[in-house]
């Protein structure tokens, strides 16, 4: 009598067999960081190993490969977006498939914080030089602008109260006068000019321009110009002060709508000295 009441008891506790059958496993939760804090969250990062096929022929170049990994630890998924060739890309994978990291942190329902897995983007460069192969990440590459590691960072969650507490009230009393925002430059963030195909022949007959494609690979490998930089938006931050030369100047080849280009045209100011939008006649 004593054990069938036991049993009885768990069955209600845990519910019935149906109930069980019906209840679905919680998907992780995957939160989109920057290339630099997944490298600050990672806790075992191998390098690749330079492939000799690739090296004997002297292969070189950018990788660049979007990752996810879960908040245990273990990286997850591996997607490799561009490669100097085939066999570096494999071997970027398989190293990337051996890293483990901390937890992403964020802000759950509760207002507490919650452990998360992450996803992005991570930059790889293949160089041979004096005839040794060497693989560098974008943070080891110079001219990276590397921001400074977040105090909180861990295995811990952040010691500072989640970004979603609510705001203080505001102070009592009669309102103060405020600033107004500083203007826009050009109302799109630069005041690049706009240079047609006369323009482009002048800067190419007076140097050697830097022509850059700011569209999405699937668009670059479409129809993008022999010799431009492909470099996606997302991607521009970690990869423009390291790719893009200070002391020629850049070409934005604009394909899309000029608002666009004068957009991506602001944050690659940045990086060099000078920045034009082509815009084919």
């Amino acid at each position: 009598m004593f054990e069938r009441m036991i049993a009885i008891a768990i069955v209600l506790a845990a519910g019935s067999p149906a109930d069980v059958a019906r209840q679905e496993p919680v998907a992780e939760r995957f939160v989109r960081v920057s290339e630099w804090s997944i490298r600050g969250s990672a806790v075992e990062s191998p390098a690749p190993d330079y492939p000799p096929a690739s090296l004997d022929a002297g292969i070189t170049g950018v990788a660049v490969a979007a990752v996810a990994f879960s908040a245990d630890g273990p990286m997850t998924t591996v997607v490799i977006l561009e490669s100097p060739d085939e066999h570096t890309g494999a071997a970027l994978r398989e190293a990337l498939l051996r890293w483990r990291f901390t937890p992403v942190w964020y802000p759950g329902p509760d207002g507490a914080w919650a452990a998360a897995g992450g996803r992005g983007k991570l930059t790889f460069y293949f160089e041979v030089v004096g005839g040794v192969g060497r693989v560098r990440g974008a943070d080891e590459m110079p001219g990276a602008r590397v921001p400074p590691r977040s105090p909180n960072s861990g295995a811990g969650p952040p010691s500072a109260p989640p970004p979603s507490a609510p705001p203080p009230p505001p102070p009592s009393g009669p309102p103060t006068s405020r600033a107004a925002p500083p203007a826009v430059s050009g109302g799109h963030g630069t005041d690049a000019a706009i240079i047609d195909d006369a323009g482009l022949a002048e800067l190419r007959a007076a140097g050697t321009p830097v022509m850059l494609d700011p569209r999405d690979r699937a668009a670059f490998r479409l129809d993008g110009r022999a010799g431009a930089v492909n470099i996606p938006l997302d991607e521009l931050d970690v990869r423009g002060p390291i790719e893009l030369p200070s002391d020629r100047p850049v070409v934005i080849d604009c394909r899309e709508q000029e608002w666009r280009c004068r957009a991506y045209a602001g944050r690659v100011e940045s990086h060099v000295a000078r920045v034009v939008i082509y815009i084919a006649g």
